[in-house]
């Protein structure tokens, strides 16, 4: 059952900030943890988001809006709630990984099977994702059009897909590609329609080192890589500096932006684009980093290799992040140059492991 918590006055918040132009935040947030979902309101009264509701479900994985229903799940069960949070209808599958919705539909990789359901979490249709006598799973889904493009994190051989979504009732493989490596991860994947790019990320531990590549696919069809390039690299023995950047997160529909690792262990916000058949990245030093509430921005501390960063976007230009950790939240405004608008401490919440951020 939902927790509900005193009625908060709810207002879009308006910031003024040095361009003296306004920016609208979200008067509502979902956040998706560890131990549950919460709906945070904005309480422009303190300038901070406050608890609205809560629903404790511990397990869950991830989770998305279709309509105004939000569905989640754990490795064996999906969830539909209300608005409220008060569950309304639940469906058991096995070794669930990943979800993703066009808002009409529910779509979840599942038990070597990706699974159109409809919002009543009735089966639409499903394809196999066995390959090579192994089923896979897709542990991220991105859907763009009529298509879906599948991540798997199966062990070797890792394999992406391409499935045609137009018809939900009757899906069907339309391309997949097999990664060769050793103990390849696929950390994360974004699309750039305007150069017909699918961008994945592969990340590989060896006993010498590890390191993350990028690879660029073609959008449509099923046409051979177009290129890579080594965006990290890491040597166990070596004294020097790990060479180049380690992403973290990005948006993966363009405008595409993302969260690197420098050097120095420092997160840098950046604009990824492709300059040809390469990815350029354009890194901004953004302000506010400055300590809030007795803890560094998350882009003025340290951040070690298992942390997950979380991105959302509101509207067209504002960029949510908060760190797995759950101790800050910014909001970064990317209308003229990409700037901190808003920062809250979010562990008076008790948050336990943030999984995803929507915003509404």
């Amino acid at each position: 059952m939902a927790q509900k918590f005193p009625p908060i006055q709810i207002s879009i918040p308006v910031k003024n900030v040095k361009s003296n132009q306004h920016v609208k935040f979200p008067d509502m947030i979902t956040i998706i943890a560890g131990n549950g979902v919460y709906l945070l309101a904005f309480n422009s009264e303190i300038d901070q988001y406050e608890k609205a509701l809560f629903s404790r479900n511990s397990g869950l994985v991830d989770g998305v809006y279709c309509g105004k229903d939000l569905y989640l799940f754990k490795h064996n069960e999906v969830i539909r709630l209300n608005e409220k949070f008060e569950k309304v209808d639940s469906r058991k599958l096995k070794k669930i990984d990943s979800i993703a919705t066009d808002d009409r539909n529910v779509f979840l990789s599942a038990n070597g099977f990706f699974i159109a359901l409809d919002p009543e979490l009735n089966v639409l249709s499903k394809v196999s994702l066995k390959c090579h006598d192994s089923n896979k799973n897709a542990h991220d889904i991105l859907l763009y059009k009529k298509t879906a493009y599948l991540l798997d994190n199966i062990i070797y051989p890792i394999f992406v897909f391409k499935v045609d979504i137009s018809n939900p009732a009757s899906m069907s493989i339309s391309g997949q590609v097999e990664f060769e490596g050793i103990n390849p991860h696929l950390d994360m994947q974004w699309i750039n329609p305007a150069k017909g790019h699918w961008n994945i990320v592969e990340s590989f531990d060896v006993h010498g080192g590890s390191g993350q590549i990028a690879h660029i696919f073609p959008l449509n069809g099923s046409g051979k890589e177009i290129s890579q390039q080594t965006l990290y690299e890491r040597v166990i023995e070596s004294k020097s500096k790990d060479k180049g950047q380690k992403l973290f997160a990005v948006t993966p529909i363009p405008p595409v932006w993302g969260v690197i690792r420098n050097s120095e262990k420092k997160l840098v916000f950046s604009f990824i684009k492709a300059n040809g058949s390469k990815l350029k990245f354009i890194k901004y030093k953004l302000n506010n980093v400055e300590m809030i509430d007795g803890i560094h921005s998350l882009f003025d501390s340290n951040i070690s290799d298992s942390e997950k960063i979380t991105l959302a976007k509101h509207g067209n230009s504002n960029i949510l992040i908060a760190s797995s950790a759950g101790k800050l939240f910014h909001i970064i405004n990317t209308s003229v140059k990409p700037r901190i608008v808003f920062s809250q401490n979010l562990q008076s919440l008790k948050i336990n492991r943030i999984l995803r951020i929507i915003p509404h």
